[in-house]
C-alpha cells in the first residue's frame, strides 16, 4: 500500500512540475519568437521528446511500456472512483429520479 501511495505522490508531483515547466517554456517561446501558442507548443514538445529520447535511450522499451500502462491504470482507477462518487452524490441529491442533462427525466 505504501508503494502505491509513493507512486501516486510522485506521479502527481511530476505531472504538476511538467505542466508548469511546459507552460513556462511555451510562454517564453511565444514571447521571444513572436509565434502562436500552438507553434510554440509544437516546438517545445519536439524539444522535450528529443531531449528525453536521447538522454534515456539506454532504458529498455519494455520499461517505458510498463510505466505507461501503470500510469494509465492509476488514472483509470481514480477516474472510475470519481465517477462513482459523482453518481452517488447525484442519487443522494435527486433521489431515484435523476434528471438528464437536458432537465428531463431519464
Amino acid at each position: 500500500m505504501e508503494s502505491v501511495q509513493t507512486f501516486m505522490l510522485a506521479l502527481l508531483d511530476v505531472g504538476d512540475r511538467l505542466t508548469r515547466l511546459v507552460d513556462n517554456l511555451v510562454a517564453g517561446y511565444v514571447e521571444s519568437a513572436g509565434c502562436s501558442e500552438d507553434e510554440a507548443t509544437a516546438e517545445i514538445l519536439a524539444m522535450i521528446f528529443g531531449t528525453t529520447s536521447t538522454r534515456m535511450a539506454s532504458v529498455p522499451d519494455e520499461d517505458f511500456e510498463r510505466a505507461t500502462k501503470l500510469i494509465r491504470r492509476a488514472f483509470m482507477v481514480l477516474l472510475a472512483d470519481v465517477e462513482q462518487a459523482a453518481e452517488l452524490a447525484r442519487r443522494q441529491h435527486f433521489g431515484h429520479h435523476i434528471p438528464s442533462l437536458h432537465g428531463r427525466p431519464v
